[in-house]
Order: C-alpha cells, then structure tokens, then sequence
C-alpha cells in the first residue's frame, strides 16, 4: 500500500491508473488499524493492484473532496473518478 499525503498526490497518484483504491484511516483506532493490516494481507498476492493509504491524522484535506465523514473507509476510482466508497470494518471471522 502506497501512503499518499495529500489530495493532490491523490491526485498525481491515480491519474493514469484504469482502477484505484484509497484507504482512508486513522492510525491508533483499533478499527482503521485492523482495516489497514487486513488490506494490507489480502492485498499481498494481488499483482498490478493500485492501492493507497492516507492516515486522517496527517492528511486532512482527501475527506472533504469526497464528504467521507467515517473511517475507515475504502474509495474505488476508475479512470481518476470517484466511483463508490465503502465504509466502515467487518473483522474477519476465524474458520471453525
């Protein structure tokens, strides 16, 4: 997962990429923690997967853009559009 620090290297960052994904997420919340490692495991083994991160803490100015009021919330672009935006965490559920 590539960390991004602003809107406009959103931006730069997913301007040429057919399909995007930005994770908005607050480093310390259990929840946007837990998120970002599941993200970041699942993701592993996913070659040519343009995938970013941006920690709430830092960056303050993508959530406006988008009016994303939660984290941790996922945002899907297509073609640098903003396509849809997945919010809130599940946590995984252990095989029994």
């Amino acid at each position: 997962m590539i960390e991004v620090n602003s809107y406009s290297d959103l931006i730069n960052k997913i301007k040429d990429k057919e399909k995007a994904y930005l994770l908005l997420y607050r480093q310390g919340s259990e929840k946007s923690d837990c998120a970002y490692s599941n993200i970041t495991e699942g993701s592993r083994n996913i070659n040519n997967l343009n995938l970013f991160a941006a920690d709430v803490n830092i960056v303050n100015d993508i959530h406006a853009h988008y009016n994303i009021t939660t984290v941790p919330s996922l945002l899907e672009f297509r073609n640098s559009e903003f396509l849809n935006v997945i919010k809130g965490f599940k946590p995984l559920q252990s095989s029994l």
